[in-house]
């Protein structure tokens, strides 16, 4: 089942990267004069890191899986570069200026930032430590963040075959972490200190859309185990799920959530047990 959905997955992301690439040619953040503007900017870049006298968060930032994903952020205390790189070459580029305000990294690019396929980057990043890593998490996945934490996935580790999904400063995948990540307070009551368990109480019929199917389910665990709105669980018996259910609302003894996969994979089942760590 998961080799299957991998490969669905891989041939899914070759025709957007083709795309990507088709669209990249004639781009102007490719012309001579972008480019040439992306190779000052992050020369500029490597000199201000070299100085030092640099906030914290400054530096070399990646995350991708090493194949159709590599994304790089180089940034200073004034000015960032940021490329996507992958099997097909480079799909995009871009520059521009930094500026922290409130605490959040901001990007302004030059040249228009279009979050589409393979391209485009978030433009408001919380500098995120833990223990001795640096993480720039984007305002839009900071729960995202959490609930990778909770599954365990993040710290990742290439050396545990774990690729960073969010941006890491570079080498910072061999360093330890201990204590909780320094995120907004508003998301810190949602990492869990122990795992959250949970049976399926009740299913609801699927509901169709194009290549998805949604399935609303009822969980025997609420507020008192520490689940809330927004959560992620796994599949963990079954054996050889790999699905995800979202929690979507949350009662003191119950909640509910909903599982979002493709059609072929098996519909969720009274009876079926989940966790918030990846098994």
């Amino acid at each position: 089942m998961r080799k299957r959905a991998t490969s669905r997955c891989l041939a899914i992301l070759v025709i957007l990267a083709s795309l990507s690439a088709q669209e990249s040619r004639n781009d102007k953040r490719f012309s001579k004069s972008a480019s040439a503007g992306f190779q000052a900017r992050t020369a500029a870049i490597a000199q201000e890191l070299q100085e030092g006298n640099q906030p914290e968060w400054a530096g070399e930032y990646y995350y991708g899986d090493g194949l159709g994903v590599n994304v790089t952020l180089k940034l200073s205390s004034q000015d960032f570069v940021f490329s996507w790189d992958g099997c097909l070459g480079r799909y995009d580029q871009n520059y521009g200026e930094v500026t922290f305000e409130d605490g959040t990294v901001k990007l302004a690019p030059k040249h228009p930032n279009n979050r589409v396929g393979f391209q485009g980057i978030d433009v408001e990043l919380f500098p995120v430590v833990w223990g001795e890593r640096h993480y720039l998490i984007s305002s839009e996945r900071v729960m995202d963040f959490v609930n990778a934490v909770n599954a365990g996935t993040e710290p990742a580790d290439w050396r545990g075959g774990l690729s960073p999904r969010f941006l890491l400063k570079r080498g910072d995948d061999r360093k330890p972490v201990h204590g909780k990540p320094d995120i907004p307070d508003e998301y810190l009551a949602y990492l869990l200190s122990e795992p959250v368990k949970a049976t399926i109480a009740s299913v609801q019929p699927s509901q169709l859309k194009k290549s998805t199917r949604i399935t609303m389910v009822t969980l025997d665990a609420g507020a008192e185990t520490g689940l809330k709105k927004g959560m992620e669980l796994f599949v963990s018996k079954p054996r050889n799920i790999y699905s995800a259910a979202t929690i979507t609302s949350v009662g003191d003894h119950f909640a509910e959530a909903t599982f979002e996969s493709e059609r072929s994979e098996r519909t969720p089942a009274v009876g079926w047990e989940l966790s918030s760590k990846l098994e």
